[in-house]
Parts: C-alpha cells; sequence; structure tokens
C-alpha cells in the first residue's frame, strides 16, 4: 500500500487514519507500530542505498500528528529501536528530539535504554538535525537528514504545514535553511550560507566514542 509505506500516520486530522489505527477512540497499537516500521524501514534502506553512514533523523509523526494518544512517542521510538537491531550499515544514528512543550526526548531514552543495536544511537533534545548534519558534512562525513514533509509538497512544491495549516513547522526550516528537495521552487540563500547563522558545534558532543553495540543518551 504505497501510501502507508512512504507516508506518515496523522492520529490528529486524517479521518481515516483515525479509523484504521484508533476505532472508537482506543488506539490498536500492534496495527499502529507495524506500519510506523514499515515507515521508518523504508527511510533506512533509502538512506543506506544512498551509502548514509551517518543519518540525522527527528521525531517524526510525535508532533502535531500525534494527536491525543500520549503512548505515539512510545511507538515510533520502538518502531526505530526494534528496526536498529538490524544492520544498515550506519556508524551512528542521531536522534534530535527538541522540546516544543511534549515529553519525546525522555520517552524515547526510556524506549533505547540499554539496548543492545547494531550502531551506536544517540539522543539530543539540545541539538540541531541540520546543524548534525552540516558539522558531519563539513567533515566528509556521509550524513543525511529525514525530511518528514508529505507527498504532495515535495511533488507539487507545497511547503509542509504552511500551505495546509498556515503555520511554520520543520518542513519549512528545511526548505529555508537547506537545500534539500525544494531548491528548485527558490530559497533566500543568506539563510543558509551567511556564515553569521551559524556557530560551531563541539563535535566530541556527538561523535560515537561508545562502543558500536551499545546506545547512548
Amino acid at each position: 500500500y504505497q501510501r502507508r509505506v512512504h507516508g506518515g500516520i496523522n492520529f490528529a486530522y486524517s479521518e481515516d487514519d483515525k479509523n484504521e489505527y484508533a476505532s472508537l477512540g482506543v488506539l490498536n497499537e500492534k496495527a499502529a507500530l507495524e506500519t510506523m516500521k514499515l515507515i521508518m524501514g523504508n527511510v533506512f534502506r533509502c538512506m543506506a542505498n544512498d551509502n548514509i553512514k551517518y543519518p540525522c533523523l527527528n521525531a517524526i509523526g510525535c508532533g502535531a500528528f500525534k494527536g491525543n494518544f500520549t503512548q505515539i512517542p512510545l511507538l515510533w521510538a520502538k518502531a526505530m529501536k526494534e528496526l536498529l537491531y538490524f544492520d544498515f550499515g550506519f556508524e551512528c544514528v542521531y536522534i534530535c528530539l527538541p522540546s516544543f512543550g511534549d515529553n519525546n526526548y525522555d520517552m524515547f531514552c526510556h524506549e533505547f535504554k540499554d539496548s543492545k543495536l547494531k550502531c551506536t544511537t544517540i539522543l539530543t533534545k539540545e541539538k540541531s538535525m541540520i546543524g548534525i548534519a552540516h558539522t558531519l558534512s563539513k567533515r566528509n562525513l556521509q550524513a543525511g537528514i529525514l525530511n518528514p514533509s508529505d507527498w504532495e509538497a515535495v511533488r507539487n512544491g507545497h511547503i509542509g504545514m504552511y500551505w495546509d495549516g498556515g503555520h511554520i513547522a520543520l518542513e519549512e526550516i528545511l526548505a529555508m535553511q537547506t537545500t534539500l528537495l525544494f531548491q528548485h521552487k527558490g530559497i533566500n540563500p543568506d539563510l543558509y550560507c551567511n556564515p553569521l547563522r551559524w556557530w560551531p558545534i563541539d563535535l566530541s558532543a556527538i561523535l560515537p566514542l561508545t562502543n558500536k553495540k551499545s546506545s547512548s543518551t
């Protein structure tokens, strides 16, 4: 089912998704988890096929789309963790979990605690996904970013939540501050290329120093 493999799950606004995964207001955690694993498995395979060694991820599905179900971040964390028991050829996976009034970071830490994964996994609530990928790339390391935008935005040039809901979200930040996907629609190069807008990141704080088979938080 193409939409399920490549899209997300919208527990807040999509009646189709709510009917499929939360009939009568009761979340079907097993069904939701299986679809989340399909989605993230596709992300990891795409990155592996592009020889990405340092995926820089965000809390996809854990913001506006989680609706009233507080366990959604735990399910996304579990989906990522169960996939990372397999070897995709990654050196380190970064999951960036800034707080916008939620508690995604602590939930992910709880799920990843003491996990013996195939690669080091670093969870952070203070570092930017874009900033980490940029810093690693400047060191000639193969870093990749997950763009959580939807297929309509990619195909038609509509930019994420701005055209759908009228407010700025992560998709707009990616579009304005990076050359990811939307450069054909025009960007302000000053946002990305002006060195005054960047500050150094201490690599010792983000490069993995632990055993590859353990996860770090």
